[in-house]
């Protein structure tokens, strides 16, 4: 399965999107979210990818490979080494 988490930012509020679709290509669900008083772009992506693993605990059972377009998210989520950044309280 794979679930693709999303997120856009304009004037303080946040969109999330969330997408989780088989190996057939169907789709298993969808959220979507608006989060007032965000001003960083990073921060955005981190609350769906945290929205997103809240839904995969009640509702999939199965192996999950995640998306994000957030590069500096990838790499804190795929690395060994601490993370010092703005989100490392919240990657944790």
């Amino acid at each position: 399965m794979k679930v693709n988490v999303d997120a856009g930012l304009k004037d303080g509020l946040a969109s999330l999107g969330i997408i989780a679709i088989d190996a057939q290509g169907s789709v298993l669900f969808a959220s979507s979210q608006i989060r007032f008083h965000c001003s960083d772009p990073e921060v955005a992506e981190l609350m769906a990818l945290t929205e997103e693993l809240r839904l995969e605990i009640q509702w999939i059972d199965l192996p999950v490979v995640l998306e994000t377009d957030c590069l500096s998210i990838c790499k804190a989520l795929n690395s060994n080494e601490d993370n010092r950044s703005k989100l490392a309280l919240q990657l944790k």
